[in-house]
């Protein structure tokens, strides 16, 4: 599920910031330096909690960090890009129909590798069931 996450959010970060005009989107670290302007994308932190006796509540932050690389005005920029990322609609649906909704978004600017970057993050949230595994008949049991 977790990978289905990444990739569908890389989709729609492809459909707002297209190839074709100079952005990259990473999903994996890169050994040499970042080509910007670049997107790069992964889960900060997952958490699940029993809700249920078969069910379960499970709540997943994932990050979206967005290097401006060579900009003259690389703030505004930035500012630019969590405009549109925060009036995005993040509603995901993964291969198997389900879909989730990106919810408590939050952006900040921070400095770091040389220059300033966007980091923005938000939540998809998931109520799911586990399937009950058939056990075995207790068979050969005697009660004494």
């Amino acid at each position: 599920m977790y990978n289905e996450i990444v990739d569908k959010v890389a989709e729609q970060l492809s459909i707002l910031f297209p190839p074709e005009l100079g952005y990259y989107i990473y999903t994996e670290a890169v050994a040499q330096e970042l080509s910007s302007p670049c997107f790069y994308t992964g889960f900060l932190e997952t958490s699940e909690k029993n809700t249920t006796v078969a069910g379960f509540y499970r709540s997943s932050s994932l990050y979206i960090r967005y290097f401006p690389g060579k900009s003259e005005q690389p703030s505004r920029e930035i500012y630019r890009v969590l405009d549109i990322l925060m009036e995005q609609k993040w509603i995901i649906t993964l291969d198997h129909g389900i879909k989730l909704n990106g919810t408590g978004k939050n952006g900040r600017i921070e400095e770091g590798n040389g220059g300033r970057f966007l980091s923005f993050s938000l939540k998809f949230n998931t109520f799911s069931i586990r399937e009950k595994s058939v056990e075995e008949a207790m068979e050969g049991i005697k009660v004494r």
